[in-house]
């Protein structure tokens, strides 16, 4: 019997799910605790290479192209930080989609039978955010993030009206910030 030919239970589909995702966020340089699996709250949490920037994260996992079930009570979505859908979680290479619950409040789907409320997110309302992974960030040290965008903004309006004494002090700050970072995103 093929694994198709198989119902695969939830919880295995969820984990494979679940960590899945982990790997993917440890490849960013995030440090990566998952939580009480079905506990109500978050299933992820992060922290980069400082421990100075921590996001949680709650994560849908599919095993097929299908709308994500989000049960009947969508104020758990609420309070993570991001929402990543993990699709197809048995293939070689998963769909992952990242979102925050902002984003998608408005596409979500409400639907009554019998008295029970049930919420959940159809495929094409969700797929607009493939891969979205620079909605979360990187978690290693000189990562730019919106702090951090802020700061050389500031800088450079400082360097544009003060250029000749801070020339030293900004190119050193510039050595320092690329030496952090990976080649690859310099």
């Amino acid at each position: 019997m093929t694994r198709t030919e198989t119902r695969i239970p939830n919880q295995v589909v969820g984990n494979t799910g679940l960590y899945y995702v982990c790997y993917e966020l440890s490849k960013r340089g995030w440090n990566v605790l998952t939580t009480s699996r079905n506990a109500r709250g978050v299933d992820i949490v992060i922290y980069d290479e400082m421990a100075s920037r921590r996001r949680t994260i709650q994560v849908k996992s599919l095993s097929k192209r299908a709308p994500v079930p989000l049960g009947s009570d969508i104020s758990n979505l609420a309070i993570a930080d991001f929402i990543v859908i993990c699709r197809q979680v048995f293939d070689e290479q998963p769909d992952v989609f990242i979102t925050t619950f902002n984003d998608i409040e408005g596409l979500i789907h409400r639907g009554v039978k019998n008295e029970t409320v049930s919420y959940w997110l159809q495929p094409k309302d969700y797929e607009r955010f493939r891969n979205r992974w620079d909605k979360i960030g990187k978690g290693y040290v000189g990562a730019q993030d919106e702090v951090d965008s802020d700061v050389v903004a500031q800088l450079s309006r400082v360097y544009a009206t003060e250029s000749s004494a801070l020339d030293p002090v900004l190119k050193a700050l510039q050595r320092q910030t690329l030496s952090r970072l990976p080649k690859e995103d310099w």
